[in-house]
């Protein structure tokens, strides 16, 4: 097996190859790629794509993000795992474990991930590489009824009740609706303005630098810029090109939205990032 490791300036040479344009599986999307490309923590010698060739076949791949973090006054370089995949057919031939192994020298050991499934986990455990730096609780809420579309994910036997919980969830909406419309009636004004927000301009980066001084990431305007600019996922239907990469690129609905709070004074007093993609709304 043949690994080859690709930094920026490669990478951009390779989604323009004919070998990308023809593969069935391809590594990266061409909007991640570029987005990878102009990260402004990425340097030129970056190791960011590693592919595993069993002869001419690309049969695996490990993708990283360039990015740094503080420990007080030290910047460490260092690089997420943003993606890897492995050809089902050769799973258990240890292909895995020599792009986590290439992945850990090219970066000096400094590798973080996050957000991964059980599996991935179990990979990374079973190397020993790994240990918890920092644990992040995340909360689920909902803002409407929608049970016809949770309950059959958790039993497939539910399915066939579906137009009675489309009933159930229709009437707990409007209820909710009526009663959300009594209550704005009778609280008081809002003590703050709301504005969306296209870019982050020098105002609220000074602002998000008043708290995260002594964070861990410590992102500011350029990179917080570069994260609206360049999604990974595209608002888009699917393309002859995702259909071939087996992470996501495309989603029907997908947009980056950005929210100042203003108290009378023109003071700001809140920040708010969100994501929403097909329905769900996230803080990232």
């Amino acid at each position: 097996m043949e690994l080859k490791t690709l930094n920026p300036a490669q990478l951009e040479n390779f989604i323009l190859s004919d070998e990308f344009k023809t593969m069935p599986v391809i590594p990266i999307s061409s909007h991640r790629a570029l987005s990878h490309i102009q990260n402004p923590r990425v340097e030129a010698e970056d190791v960011i794509l590693i592919l595993a060739y069993e002869g001419i076949e690309m049969v695996g791949y490990l993708g990283v993000l360039a990015d740094k973090i503080y420990n007080e006054e030290e910047e460490i370089k260092c690089g997420w795992l943003s993606c890897m995949w492995v050809n089902p057919n050769l799973r258990g031939k240890g292909i895995a474990k020599q792009l986590l192994n290439t992945a850990f020298e090219k970066w000096d050991n400094k590798i973080l991930v996050t957000e991964f499934t059980p599996e991935a986990k179990g990979l990374y455990d079973r190397s020993n590489n790994f240990s918890d730096l920092r644990i992040n609780l995340g909360l689920r809420c909902y803002l409407k009824f929608n049970l016809q579309e949770l309950l059959p994910k958790k039993n497939k036997q539910l399915i066939f009740v579906t137009p009675l919980l489309k009933v159930l969830d229709s009437f707990a909406i409007v209820t909710i609706s009526v009663y959300h419309n009594w209550m704005s009636r009778i609280i008081s004004k809002p003590i703050f303005v709301w504005k969306e927000n296209q870019l982050i301009d020098n105002k609220i980066d000074a602002f998000i630098n008043s708290f995260v001084f002594n964070s861990f990431e410590r992102r500011r305007i350029t990179e917080l810029n570069w994260i609206l600019s360049n999604p990974w996922i595209q608002p888009s239907e699917p393309t002859s090109e995702s259909v071939r990469y087996h992470f996501s690129s495309v989603d029907r609905e997908f947009k980056n939205l950005l929210y100042t709070a203003q108290n009378e004074r023109g003071d700001l007093k809140a920040f708010l990032f969100i994501t929403i993609r097909s329905g769900h709304l996230k803080i990232p």
